[in-house]
């Protein structure tokens, strides 16, 4: 919204407007965003929004259930890729 190509952006506005919805956005428990208790750390807030839980990356779910995690040491396997030339 801010970049272009033929305007320089603003960077002191740019920064007032994030500080704001910081602000703006942070303050109820039920938030997507919670500050962290440290000067200008925030993150999701995962403990109490759906919407933030719908954001994260779970990728232990896409391992099968028979399957198991790759070692340091894998051991070689059968070539079993089809050749586009035969």
């Amino acid at each position: 919204m801010n970049c272009s190509l033929f305007a320089v952006p603003d960077l002191a506005e740019i920064s007032r407007h994030v500080r704001q919805y910081l602000l703006r956005n942070s303050k109820s428990p039920q938030s997507l965003i919670e500050h962290t208790g440290r000067r200008g750390v925030y993150r999701l807030n995962t403990a109490n929004s759906a919407v933030a839980r719908q954001l994260l990356l779970k990728f232990s779910e896409n391992m099968a259930a028979g399957e198991e995690e790759p070692d340091d040491n894998p051991v070689p396997h059968e070539d079993r890729s089809l050749s586009l030339f035969d």
